[in-house]
């Protein structure tokens, strides 16, 4: 079991991406898993936890996995709670839910700084490490 594991929070759309962010718990609960998720999006309609709520968990975070799907770029949850991650300024991991298939970035990401990567066990490995000084947004405001 590895010394120290990246506390994660997952952000996914709900109404399609339910089954894929069961399969990425269950794989975070493997003893050589890189990452914990402690904490993931509220429920169906984003009612279940307030914006303060879901920002003390973000901030509790070491990362935010934005788990991408079809129709993530539609989700007004997913939308906020990237939002959120910017202004506490935790890292977010975009992670391609499938590998078929269009997936485009959620609102609030950028091709230019956020990388869109493949659901593979080295990607997982590169989330949980520190970020290089490009990733790590040291243009973002403090």
């Amino acid at each position: 079991m590895q010394a120290s594991r990246a506390r994660a929070y997952l952000s996914f759309d709900y109404e399609h991406d339910l089954p894929l962010r069961n399969d990425l718990v269950a794989q975070s609960r493997h003893p050589y898993s890189p990452i914990t998720i402690e904490n993931c999006s509220a429920g169906r309609d984003g009612t279940s936890a307030n914006e303060a709520e879901t920002r003390e968990m973000i901030r509790r975070s070491d990362l935010v996995i934005v788990l991408c799907g079809r129709y993530t770029h539609l989700a007004a949850e997913v939308e906020r709670e990237v939002r959120l991650a910017r202004e506490e300024a935790v890292r977010c991991f975009l992670l391609r839910g499938q590998k078929r298939g269009r997936i485009r970035r959620p609102k609030g990401t950028s091709w230019f700084t956020d990388t869109l990567n493949p659901w593979t066990p080295i990607a997982l490995e590169a989330s949980a490490r520190e970020p290089s000084w490009w990733e790590a947004g040291w243009w973002l405001p403090r």
